[in-house]
């Protein structure tokens, strides 16, 4: 959705660009992701994390960052260690 684009970080560095998504999973409560994005992934605070869980599920998915994909890996499988169901896909925004 359109909001997800105005949370949209870029890193710098080379490489292309890949999109971190938070999936909408059924264990994920607004307090839960409000309360461990943030300890994923460094710089989204707890507002961030509430509405990317808010857009989720209504959308299904949520970006929650853009990065060069070895990041993007690395913030999905941080994540995923605190249970939070998340995928990259390249960034077709990226020129």
């Amino acid at each position: 959705g359109e909001s997800g684009k105005d949370r949209q970080r870029v890193r710098t560095g080379g490489g292309d660009r890949y999109r971190v998504l938070l999936l909408d999973a059924e264990h994920h409560t607004e307090s839960y992701v409000e309360k461990t994005l943030p300890k994923a992934v460094p710089g989204v605070t707890p507002e961030q994390a509430r509405k990317c869980c808010l857009e989720a599920r209504l959308f299904g998915k949520s970006v929650v960052m853009v990065a060069v994909k070895e990041h993007a890996e690395m913030h999905t499988y941080s994540m995923a260690r605190f249970r939070l169901r998340a995928t990259i896909e390249p960034d077709s925004t990226a020129l």
